[in-house]
């Protein structure tokens, strides 16, 4: 993962309280990207997040835990965009698909 990432890549996580912030370069963006998205049975699945390609993390019981919008479709990734903040993720319908057919797996 970490070589998609620009050396100065900038993340931005809404979460709706303290946890939340920007935070830049390479590894600490890959960290928070691996907390995130991992543990806890969640699949990531491909999505479009407001116009732009996107992963859309669902927990196991279908509900959306986080969504990631890429600011640039071009190599390598300058920003990321995550939201976690469960009031702005109740609109957000879990995939169409099962999670066992992600291609993230």
């Amino acid at each position: 993962m970490r070589r998609t990432l620009h050396a100065r890549v900038r993340l931005v996580v809404d979460s709706g309280s303290v946890e939340g912030g920007s935070f830049r370069g390479r590894r600490r963006v890959a960290q928070q990207l691996i907390a995130q998205v991992s543990g806890g049975g969640r699949v990531p699945a491909p999505a479009r997040i407001n116009g732009t390609s996107g992963v859309r993390v669902v927990a196991p019981d279908g509900t959306v835990v986080a969504l990631l919008a890429v600011g640039s479709a071009r190599a390598p990734i300058l920003e990321l965009w995550m939201w976690t903040a469960p009031e702005k993720l109740r609109r957000w319908p879990p995939p169409r698909s099962a999670p066992s057919d992600s291609p993230f797996l």
